[in-house]
């Protein structure tokens, strides 16, 4: 499994989590409307043990097993660049441009194949 199918198997323990617990069955945006409702905090947590905390136009969600998956919402889809997707497979250490263009690579051909939709120059998503 190359990093972007990681944190594509990450993303969707997320969306997993968020319908299970029955916070969101819209997913990330779904949660990011209750939040704009004010019916959720900030930061929190969800099924007691998976902490989340919005930021800007996003939010990253922290698994007890120390997973990390940070998601944007860019044109109304759940989104991400190759930074995000280095922060979860690197365990939020630091790591080399290389390291990023070649998870750009992998998402370049991902792409390709049909899996990921290119949104704008470097934000990709799985979702049309």
């Amino acid at each position: 499994m190359n990093d972007v199918e990681r944190y594509l198997a990450g993303l969707e323990r997320v969306r997993l989590t968020l319908r299970e617990s029955g916070t969101s069955s819209g997913g990330v945006l779904g949660l990011m409307r209750r939040l704009g409702l004010r019916e959720i905090p900030k930061v929190g947590t969800i099924q007691g043990d998976v902490e989340y905390e919005f930021h800007g136009v996003g939010c990253r969600f922290t698994f007890p097993d120390g997973d990390v998956i940070d998601v944007d919402i860019v044109n109304g889809v759940e989104a991400f660049d190759a930074w995000r997707v280095l922060l979860c497979v690197a365990d939020g250490e630091e790591s080399s441009g290389r390291g990023l263009r070649e998870i750009r690579r992998q998402c370049d051909s991902l792409v390709r194949t049909g899996r990921l939709v290119q949104l704008r120059p470097g934000w990709y998503s799985d979702q049309t």
